[in-house]
């Protein structure tokens, strides 16, 4: 009961309705080790495992009924169920975490068990974060991400690792008493972490350059958004804040949220004239959202959820969102299995872009995340890879309604600039825009569902890359091979005590 007690407590380590406590995050391990060692048999474990971390998911991801019914026309009968299944799937994970721990105690000591255990969750990370378009939400480092201090070694160890590390410790701490040591070490590391974050915020950033940078929060209702008689009452909200903040603070830069043009911008229409005519008139390059289309002839064009950076010498760049929303912008196994369409009548049938190079004006090299995007670790890798020195992540949260999907969204986007030492611009439909550091500080932000501009002078443009950028492949790889011999020596070389003894050491 105990662990069971401490998966649902761990609730709490992640943004919610009621209280946030970050720290709370590292239940989540503890309480699946706890399960592990008290389980009678490997197979006990696993249900044990799933049990907790599906109830885990269930109460951190309700909210995803809402899109689903909203973005992918599901109706609300096949839409509730949604976070069931979903949270069905994802407590796999903890299940299989626990009959492995559970499955290896009896034949490691406790050092390597616990090493064991980081590996392993490391690994099942990056899995859940990859296999079936991945979803890697509700990580260890996003609850603890609301504390810059507390995440500063993922730009060392990268989000899955650090991770990992955090499991690690957990299991230590869940080794049974008397034994006191493995609680003490656990317990120094932690604040030796915290430690080292607060020092690392109070260096400094030394960056390339600065931009004067400004963000439009329009906050267009979600019925109105793509109806026709609404386009000019949308455009004009996000050209008034504009023209507000040229003369008001003359940015290097506007960037307006995702789909904010809610047109074909590449098509010559009196809407996206009014739109090219503010870029040169006012001489300020605009980072907007807006759907586009590949192809020529009727009937036969590719869609796109798309992101615009123009300029004033009319020359625009585009870039096309790769990771799509399974269920929002496209069906999966849609063409193989018809009635699935049916189903999900209002999901898009957008197709990924290819391009993800980034998009440059001036001192300007801008790496564009689209929506849920920003979840993706590898996404952002890239893009500072191929030379970004500003993330800017455009979404439309609005579908989430005031659950605390914003907020989990945002400590996502918090991650990804520690991880790659960037700076990131986001700029989202209703809410959470925000200005953030290249140490996850949240510099500005706004609150939900409000029509609102921000503005920084100086956001910082970064040429320096991470440890984890540089040697991502070593470190992912290392503690993944990491679990892989661990989990054969224990096969190949089992320590031999009976089953009463093994918790006691």
């Amino acid at each position: 009961m105990l662990g069971i007690a401490c998966i649902v407590l761990a609730w709490f380590g992640f943004a919610n309705p009621l209280l946030h406590l970050p720290v709370a995050v590292v239940l989540l391990p503890f309480g699946l080790a706890c399960l592990a060692q008290s389980a009678t048999t490997p197979r006990q474990a696993l249900k044990l495992g799933w049990a907790g971390g599906a109830l885990f998911f269930t109460l951190s991801l309700y909210w995803v009924a809402f899109p689903v019914h909203y973005y992918g026309g599901l109706p609300w009968f096949l839409a509730i169920p949604c976070p069931l299944l979903l949270a069905a799937y994802l407590g796999l994970f903890p299940g299989l975490f626990a009959l492995i721990l559970r499955w290896a105690r009896p034949r490691m000591y406790g050092i390597f068990w616990v090493l064991l255990a980081g590996g392993l969750w490391f690994a099942l990370e990056w899995v859940r974060g990859h296999v079936l378009t991945g979803f890697p939400w509700q990580t260890l480092p996003q609850g603890l991400a609301a504390w810059p201090a507390a995440v500063q070694p993922v730009a060392w160890l990268g989000n899955y690792g650090y991770a990992g590390v955090l499991a690690a410790l957990a299991a230590a701490a869940s080794l049974p008493r008397p034994r006191v040591l493995p609680q003490t070490a656990t317990l120094a590391v932690l604040v030796l972490l915290v430690l080292f974050g607060s020092w690392q915020l109070d260096q400094p950033l030394n960056p390339a350059a600065t931009a004067n940078v400004s963000l439009i929060q329009g906050n267009v209702d979600q019925n109105h958004k793509w109806d026709p008689e609404y386009q000019k009452a949308t455009l004009n909200t996000y050209l008034t804040a504009s023209r507000a903040q040229v003369r008001e603070n003359a940015p290097d830069l506007i960037v307006w949220p995702e789909t904010a043009v809610p047109f074909y911008l590449q098509e010559a229409t009196s809407l996206s004239t009014r739109v090219h005519q503010f870029v040169r008139t006012f001489e300020t390059p605009l980072f907007t959202g807006s759907p586009g289309y590949t192809g020529n002839e009727v009937g036969d064009y590719i869609l796109h959820n798309r992101a615009y950076l123009l300029g004033p010498q009319n020359d625009p760049q585009f870039y096309d969102k790769v990771h799509l929303v399974p269920f929002g912008e496209y069906v999966p196994l849609g063409s193989l299995l018809p009635f699935i369409e049916k189903l999900a009548h209002g999901a898009g049938d957008f197709r990924p872009g290819d391009h993800t190079a980034p998009l440059n004006r001036g001192q300007l090299a801008l790496g564009p995340l689209i929506c849920y995007e920003t979840i993706f670790p590898e996404l952002s890798q890239r893009r500072v890879r191929d030379g970004a020195n500003l993330l800017v992540n455009i979404s439309n949260d609005a579908w989430f309604g005031r659950s605390p999907a914003p907020r989990q969204h945002l400590h996502q986007a918090v991650l990804r600039c520690v991880e790659q030492g960037r700076g990131m611009v986001r700029s989202t439909n209703s809410g959470i825009s925000a200005f953030i550091g290249p140490r996850g500080r949240v510099q500005q932000s706004g609150p939900l569902f409000e029509r609102m501009t921000l503005h920084a002078a100086a956001v910082p443009l970064m040429d320096q890359r991470t440890f984890f950028n540089r040697f991502k492949l070593p470190i992912e790889g290392g503690l993944a091979g990491l679990a892989a011999l661990l989990i054969l020596c224990a096969a190949l070389f089992p320590r031999r005590i009976r089953h009463r003894q093994w918790a006691l050491h």
